[in-house]
């Protein structure tokens, strides 16, 4: 995403300045589990989940769990039956909370521009890092990442790019460990081959409705006509499929 500033000059011209936005976002790796591993050292190299004890749900599972097929969302009773001695441990929300701020004053040493969005993940605006920094935003996130595992030992996925939706979804592309770069401009490109389901703000019935049309990957939906996708989506269709072009001017 580029942001172009105009300037009159002195009655001759108009000079253009670009400045290419850069934006990082950060997820946590199997954070609830990685954090209960790293409060206690008894837990390393185990296989664990945060979650209820008899009922309920996994909310997150450790390296260890998810190489045994356990995924959150499971049913405790169905992780338990792939893996009978796994350790259950109940969520300590007030202690991931505090780890996710440790990780924000990180980021804020970097940039102002921090966002959370949801307790294990943010947003970085490091537009500008190289000259304020003496580091280009790959480095920044990168040496981010190394201080967060060295530091609290929790993995970080990083995407970077020049908007804030396409920055999360190359975040979470190739979870866990992952840092991956949009080069600017090439937002709709990296967007075009993922299927429907990638684009927030398509609900499943918005989702199956242009898949009864034909439409499967965001790259198809990106280039439908207008008039196409109106009787499709409503009011919703053009501000989607904006997103689905790679186009988002929202700050951080």
């Amino acid at each position: 995403m580029a942001i172009c500033y105009r300037f009159v000059g002195c009655g001759v011209g108009i000079i253009v300045y670009t400045i290419m936005r850069n934006v990082a976002h950060w997820d946590g790796d199997r954070f609830f589990a990685s954090i209960e591993q790293a409060a206690d050292r008894r837990l390393r190299g185990r296989a664990v989940v945060v979650g209820g004890e008899r009922r309920g749900v996994v909310l997150s599972a450790s390296g260890e769990a998810r190489r045994l097929g356990i995924r959150p969302g499971w049913p405790m009773g169905r992780a338990r039956r792939a893996k009978p001695d796994l350790v259950v441990i109940p969520a300590h929300y007030e202690m991931y909370e505090q780890f996710f701020e440790q990780l924000m004053g990180l980021c804020r040493e970097v940039t102002p521009l921090v966002e959370a969005s949801g307790v294990g993940a943010a947003w970085l605006d490091l537009t500008g890092a190289e000259r304020a920094l003496g580091r280009g935003p790959e480095r920044v996130v990168a040496d981010l990442r190394s201080t967060a595992r060295a530091w609290l030992r929790v993995s970080l996925s990083a995407g970077l790019a020049g908007n804030k939706v396409v920055a999360r979804i190359a975040a979470r592309l190739r979870k866990p460990g992952a840092q991956v770069v949009v080069p600017g401009g090439r937002e709709r490109v990296f967007l075009a081959p993922l299927p429907l389901r990638w684009l927030p703000g398509l609900d499943g019935a918005a989702a199956g409705a242009l898949e009864v049309a034909g439409v499967r990957t965001l790259g198809e939906f990106a280039g439908l006509p207008a008039e196409a996708l109106t009787p499709l989506l409503g009011r919703r269709a053009l501000p989607l499929q904006r997103l689905a072009q790679g186009v988002s001017e929202e700050p951080v």
